[in-house]
């Protein structure tokens, strides 16, 4: 990977590469649990993933745009794609048409 100068910060083209080179090997996993017959591994990952991904939803359509821009900036900026998402919402309201539209 190369980061350019400014800071040690990652390019775009770097935080793509490494965001999929991660997405591949979680794939490969779950294709290789799926090829030995290990259904409950397979379903365990992929409730993983889908509860990573919901959460990561939730805070990138989260409605303080400037916010969640400048978080997203200094994560990538800092530690690329690999990064978690934990949401604690107190508008219920919010959070349940949010959860449906990612179902």
């Amino acid at each position: 990977m190369n980061i350019d100068n400014m800071g040690g910060k990652m390019n775009n083209l770097d935080v793509y590469l490494k965001s999929r080179h991660d997405f591949v090997n979680q794939f490969q996993l779950l294709y290789t649990y799926k090829q030995l017959g290990k259904d409950d591994e397979v379903n365990s990952l992929l409730d993983e993933l889908y509860n990573n991904l919901k959460q990561e939803q939730l805070f990138l359509n989260a409605p303080c745009r400037k916010f969640v821009q400048e978080v997203f900036e200094h994560k990538i900026s800092t530690s690329g794609s690999k990064w978690t998402f934990e949401i604690e919402c107190s508008y219920d309201e919010y959070y349940q048409k949010e959860s449906r539209i990612i179902r």
